[in-house]
């Protein structure tokens, strides 16, 4: 995992423009243009907003750009924290994902002091239920339409995992 930086913008163009990636990603539209991907990584690379972050993970033969791990929407007060986390189709199920997971996961917990984390997981979205639940999540109930999207409400599931529940 990298930090993401400009470096990244035509990576972000092309991953969060794939519709696959953006099947569940029912919070804003699919990327289609280079300024959108530069605000997104501009997002993320703000140096006075340290309480966010998204990494791009690299492929560890060629280090090329497959997918990103973020965590945001930190309330230091109650010590928790969202994560989020997308990967190209070709990487899925290798468990490429998990192993990023659980590396965020041990730096939120060690490095923010965090005591829970947070996932909202669409309800149709099998593979990230699953991810999370290998992964010490609980399911935690089922939120009613938490998005509208594109003239449809979405449900998700809300996942929570606290520090001294971590595998």
């Amino acid at each position: 995992m990298v930090n993401m930086t400009h470096e990244h913008v035509d990576f972000v163009l092309e991953h969060f423009g794939d519709p696959e990636v953006n099947r569940y990603m029912v919070d804003a539209e699919p990327v289609s243009h280079l300024a959108d991907a530069g605000e997104i990584v501009a997002f993320y690379d703000d140096p006075e907003q340290r309480l966010r972050n998204r990494w791009v993970l690299v492929d560890k033969s060629d280090r090329k750009p497959v997918g990103t791990l973020g965590f945001h929407i930190f309330d230091q007060a109650n010590r928790a924290i969202e994560v989020g986390y997308d990967l190209s189709p070709a990487r899925w199920g290798i468990g490429l994902m998990s192993e990023a997971l659980a590396a965020g996961l041990d730096h939120v917990f060690t490095a923010l002091g965090v005591y829970r984390v947070e996932a909202y997981v669409h309800v149709e979205n099998e593979r990230s239920s699953a991810l999370l639940e290998r992964n010490g999540f609980m399911r935690e109930g089922t939120l009613r339409a938490k998005y509208l999207f594109n003239d449809t409400w979405h449900d998700h599931h809300v996942y929570g995992l606290l520090e001294p529940d971590r595998p």
